[in-house]
């Protein structure tokens, strides 16, 4: 194999039996002429590791570990330490990539000297493709990093007080192709906060690091919307709030050491308490959660506590159109109808169609507003 210029592509593997073959044959099938594909099986129970051995001993370019589970960002890591190229990606076992995504990302990193390639995405779902995040074809510097990609990937779902017009930017991973240098000089490894905090932590940590980032709208990656994958199970989180005090801590410490204005952090402080509030309600909502209907409703009620301490920090009205879920949640906190954040929760969580969901939660809203 050609070492120039070697792009190392990471996919962390747990339970991927029905995709896997596929995602890792649409990388095969890349006209990238150097090429190495680190599987990570974390602790696979279903067929996944068979797969990764016959995989692995059929094709010189791709490595197989196994490990004890440790999650998605354990698994990543263990990755970037085994990595040997010249460029870092990532891959979920479930998606799909456009065979030109290596050649042209290495290639625009390469000519404008840039930390980090951003290629556009789409989505799959139920056999439809749809546009998921679209980028301009253009060089982004520290300011335009600061803004454009960072501030709107951590505001995310909120409008950004000094920027109200700029979209906002997912926290994936996978849209990246990152110079393993830049990795290793700023030692960016993935963190896990509260649950899938894994992207956001390391994409935060790149975009305050980068001095420079190019962009391309050619649209690469396929990410599978997979409704029985682990993201789309609703978990409960027994020590929540610890949790997010800890991701709390980490953020002030890092913004702190980045020097980001003070009115930038005042305004993340208040998104995190709100988000906090809304995580919560449904964390005690969950299916999972083994407490009792009267312990739910005592849980609740603390919520509600906490809300009222807050609420002139908690603003609605800085939610993005279109995010109804969040808006619904916090209605219902500022009306303190406790038993309808329970229910209502539980009903959403219960539909599988976003377009079910939607609907429901705007009707929800209107009845609210009556």
């Amino acid at each position: 194999m050609n070492q120039q210029n070697k792009v190392s592509v990471i996919i962390p593997v747990y339970n991927g039996e029905q995709y896997l073959e596929k995602t890792v044959n649409s990388i095969l099938d890349s006209r990238y002429p150097s090429l190495e594909i680190l599987l990570i099986d974390d602790g696979s129970k279903d067929s996944s590791p068979d797969i990764c051995k016959k995989i692995s001993t059929t094709h010189k370019n791709i490595f197989y570990f196994r490990k004890s589970n440790g999650g998605i960002a354990e698994a990543r890591n263990y990755g970037l330490e085994r990595a040997t190229g010249e460029f870092i990606c990532f891959v979920d076992q479930d998606d799909l990539i456009d065979p030109s995504m290596y050649t042209t990302m290495t290639k625009k990193i390469q000519q404008t000297d840039s930390d980090i390639c951003l290629c556009s995405t789409a989505k799959y779902s139920q056999g439809n493709l749809i546009e998921y995040e679209s980028f301009n074809n253009e060089v982004l510097e520290k300011d335009a990093i600061y803004s454009r990609l960072f501030l709107t990937m951590l505001y995310s779902c909120y409008y950004i007080p000094s920027f109200p017009n700029l979209d906002r930017t997912f926290p994936s991973i996978w849209k990246g192709l990152f110079r393993r240098d830049f990795l290793e000089n700023n030692h960016l490894r993935f963190i896990k906060m509260i649950d899938y905090e894994d992207d956001y932590t390391f994409l935060a940590e790149a975009y305050l690091s980068a001095k420079r980032v190019v962009t391309i709208s050619d649209r690469f990656y396929f990410w599978r919307v997979n409704l029985n994958s682990e993201s789309y199970s609703f978990k409960y989180i027994s020590d929540l709030k610890s949790r997010y005090n800890h991701f709390y801590k980490y953020y002030i410490d890092l913004f702190n050491k980045k020097g980001l204005p003070k009115e930038a952090i005042k305004n993340w402080q208040a998104l995190v308490a709100t988000q906090y509030l809304v995580d919560s309600v449904e964390n005690i909502a969950s299916h999972n959660n083994p407490a009792n209907l009267i312990k739910k409703m005592y849980f609740l009620r603390n919520i509600q506590k906490e809300y009222n301490e807050i609420k002139s920090r908690v603003s609605i009205a800085k939610l993005r159109k279109g995010v109804i879920r969040k808006r619904v949640i916090l209605e219902l906190l500022k009306y303190q109808i406790i038993p309808m954040a329970l229910v209502s929760t539980n009903i959403m969580n219960a539909i599988g169609s976003k377009y079910q969901k939607n609907k429901l939660l705007l009707l929800l809203e209107k009845e609210l507003k009556k």
